[in-house]
């Protein structure tokens, strides 16, 4: 296993639900990741000029109170360092097959929180991170 704290690879985890934060927190941890979480535009943006250079992978939660998923895909893609790192979306919204499609332009993937599995979440994250 590749040690990342130590290649300073993190992972941004765009996200509210605090259960969900600590949940990906720990399983990344488990991989020796650091995750760092934003919830409002302010951290997105904060994290991107902090951290551009060592975000590997970033997790999107497409429905947000002061932020949606779409907005903070529209920070990462304004930034020169962060707008080709993967983009995994995560959400518990009922997406429409136009919906998905759009995503699917930027993200390289999307994961149904109601349908998460711990083997759905290591094969993305091996694939991509």
């Amino acid at each position: 296993m590749k040690n990342n704290k130590e290649n300073g690879k993190k992972v941004l985890l765009i996200e509210d639900n605090e259960i969900v934060q600590k949940l990906i927190k720990k399983l990344l941890s488990q991989r020796e990741v650091e995750t760092v979480i934003a919830t409002t535009p302010a951290q997105v943006k904060s994290a991107i000029v902090s951290y551009s250079d060592e975000l590997a992978l970033v997790f999107i939660d497409l429905i947000m109170p002061e932020l949606n998923g779409w907005d903070a895909i529209k920070l990462l893609d304004a930034n020169t360092e962060t707008k080709d790192i993967p983009i995994i979306i995560l959400t518990g919204a009922m997406l429409s097959q136009l919906e998905r499609e759009k995503l699917l332009k930027r993200a390289a993937a999307i994961m149904e929180k109601q349908k998460l599995t711990l083997d759905a979440f290591n094969e993305v994250v091996d694939r991509w991170l």
